[in-house]
């Protein structure tokens, strides 16, 4: 089955120009099968719902998900639930560094709703006990600096955004220090959807069935040049 394991809900993620029912709908006439909705699970965005305590963030956090899923459901297109994080602890002034965690739950936002705080290396424990993956996204953007490889799991190679990703450079990095790749079109805006995806076995039935033979195997990834 053809994945589309980085893109952004307008609902949650500021940065997005597409709802979550104009995002399904795309990716359903696309031809995909599963749409992983990443949106941003940042500071920005949690500490902005006011007068909500962590928890009740986290489910404002999901509306794009779940809106997405149920628009799903009328087209026969899965959607999974995936986040895309800033860690903020131990971050050096001027970075800005994203992490794709693949096989997560609500239960798991729930217990770590200010997941953005940690360190690399504790969201890293934390996601490895709940068999959960972490990848850096877009790891050579303009604005990016590859992380330790030692805590990840994995690296986005290749990004669809069309901006300087360097994607070349991501995928030799990746390779040199054995990291599991993905591809994603991280999609913001329409015209952005359909530029990436990956290829699964069609009998995974979840998310946390794909990161389970993500451990195990290789993806095939599609990439638009």
């Amino acid at each position: 089955m053809k994945i589309e394991m980085h893109a952004h809900t307008s609902e949650v993620s500021p940065c997005s120009h597409i709802t979550a029912s104009k995002l399904v709908k795309t990716y359903a006439e696309l031809g995909y099968d599963v749409l992983m909705i990443t949106d941003h699970f940042n500071d920005y965005v949690l500490e902005s719902y006011r007068g909500c305590t962590p928890k009740e963030a986290v489910d404002r956090y999901l509306e794009g998900y779940r809106r997405a899923l149920e628009e799903g459901e009328r087209r026969q297109l899965k959607v999974w639930l995936g986040v895309e994080c800033c860690l903020q602890g131990g971050k050096h002034k001027g970075e800005w560094n994203d992490f794709l965690f693949y096989g997560i739950d609500r239960d798991f936002l729930l217990d770590h709703p200010k997941l953005y705080n940690l360190t690399q290396k504790e969201a890293f424990a934390e996601a490895e006990s709940a068999g959960i993956l972490m990848y850096q996204a877009h790891p050579f953007r303009y604005y990016c600096t590859p992380q330790d490889p030692e805590y990840m799991h994995g690296a986005e190679v290749y990004n669809g955004q069309p901006c300087a990703n360097n994607n070349e450079k991501a995928l030799k990095w990746a390779k040199k220090h054995g990291l599991r790749q993905s591809a994603g079109s991280d999609c913001h805006r329409a015209e952005y959807a359909g530029r990436a995806a990956v290829i699964a076995p069609d009998n995974l039935p979840d998310e946390k069935a794909l990161a389970a033979y993500m451990r195990e195997s290789a993806l095939e990834l599609v990439m638009k040049r």
